[in-house]
């Protein structure tokens, strides 16, 4: 069967395969398909993806004019109001970015392709933030503007937003920033990025360390006054968290909103009775993928006592019930912390403290990384510091008093 041939300046032949060699910057290049010419271009979507628009053309020449025509209608037809004056404000700038990467996470098969999990909360935060930078212009946003911002956010002399608050909260309303002035940079709707031209504006060094906030006191504690609690489930549910370092999402459905489309996979019967309460499956879903984890934690002879006790109350539970069938447990929590007058804790913080315990435990590095979940040894430090116990076993294992009755 006759086919077609490429006018010269086309692509050379490649069947039915993309001629990739020399890519243009913006995503432009000819392929041929079945004698034909084809003009492909991928227009920048803004938040790391690309929409790959195709058609059958001429020649070369033309290739990459259409190309290019395509690509200029794509930024003018995705640009705010302004843009191109440079005279795009902050509120306009901001309600754009909200529309292009502050929105519902998108699910498929299980991943998450776009979106944010916590999009309505980064929403929250730009429109605390366009309260004080609404009226600028983004070229008139310098780094003298960024130090008032944090000078009055600090003493609370925002209006409508008058109460003080700690340098970890300005550091992150400037994380939100930096990101946001580099999507404009790129567009070339900000001259330069101010955060590139003071290091100091970030204050990382005064935040208060907080990666440890349960000690085995407030543990106890907690534990004791849950028994007395009028939630029945809200004992055991803080003893697996205590003995596991559970992820709060991987016991229960954590923050769980009707229609979400978030995977989640909470403790279920199985996950216990498959290991004859000597172990417990907990599964997480992480990264930009949602990529699924699983991993199996032995349980201690307290929990094996807790989870035993539970399923026995439990009226002939099925093995793919759920063993916390709670969409929250805020309330129930928040009244526990304050009958023992405790405050800042929150369910995660026990993941910090039972990654201690197996540091003070003497479990090495690879044990740790497992039982935590964590892929890397830098996110496991992070959770670890030296206490007491440690200090103590410390002592006891290079003999300090005897080394130093050698020196004198």
């Amino acid at each position: 069967m006759a086919t077609k041939t490429a006018k010269k300046g086309a692509a050379k032949r490649t069947g039915d395969k993309l001629n990739t060699a020399r890519p243009r910057a913006y995503g432009k290049y000819t392929y041929v398909k079945d004698g034909d010419l084809y003009a492909v271009v991928k227009l920048p979507l803004g938040n790391g993806k690309y929409q790959r628009k195709t058609k059958r053309i001429e020649d070369a020449v033309k290739a990459r004019q259409w190309a290019a025509d395509q690509l200029l209608k794509h930024r003018e037809g995705n640009a705010p109001p302004d843009a191109k004056e440079k005279r795009l404000t902050f509120t306009v700038f901001a309600d754009w970015y909200k529309s292009e990467f502050l929105f519902a996470p998108i699910y498929q098969n299980g991943k998450k392709l776009d979106g944010l999990r916590m999009w309505e909360k980064e929403r929250q935060k730009l429109d605390r933030l366009t309260r004080y930078f609404g009226m600028y212009q983004l070229n008139n946003i310098s780094v003298d503007v960024l130090r008032r911002y944090k000078r009055d956010r600090l003493l609370g002399k925002i209006e409508g937003l008058k109460k003080p608050v700690s340098i970890t909260s300005v550091n992150r309303d400037f994380a939100a920033l930096r990101k946001m002035f580099g999507e404009a940079v790129r567009r070339k709707w900000m001259s330069e990025n101010p955060f590139s031209l003071d290091d100091s504006l970030f204050d990382i060094a005064a935040e208060s360390p907080d990666n440890q906030k349960v000690t085995p006191r407030i543990a106890r504690r907690l534990l004791a006054r849950a028994r007395k609690s009028e939630q029945a489930l809200l004992f055991p549910l803080i003893a697996i968290m205590r003995y596991t370092g559970a992820r709060p999402s991987e016991v229960f459905p954590y923050e769980a909103k009707k229609g979400d489309d978030v995977p989640r996979e909470p403790l279920t019967w199985r996950s216990v009775l498959d290991f004859d309460f000597k172990a417990v499956r907990l599964v997480s879903f992480k990264g930009r993928k949602a990529n699924r984890n699983e991993r199996l934690v032995p349980c201690s002879i307290q929990l094996e006592r807790i989870l035993r006790d539970l399923y026995a109350k439990t009226q002939n539970p099925k093995f793919d019930d759920l063993l916390f069938p709670l969409a929250s447990v805020k309330r129930s929590w928040s009244t526990l912390c304050r009958s023992i007058r405790v405050k800042g804790v929150v369910l995660r913080d026990f993941r910090a403290f039972f990654n201690q315990e197996l540091i003070n435990r003497r479990f090495d590095e690879a044990s740790r990384l497992l039982i935590m979940g964590h892929t890397s040894i830098a996110t496991n430090v992070r959770y670890s510091k030296i206490d007491p116990e440690f200090v103590q076993r410390y002592r006891e294992a290079f003999n300090i008093q005897d080394a130093g009755a050698a020196v004198n």
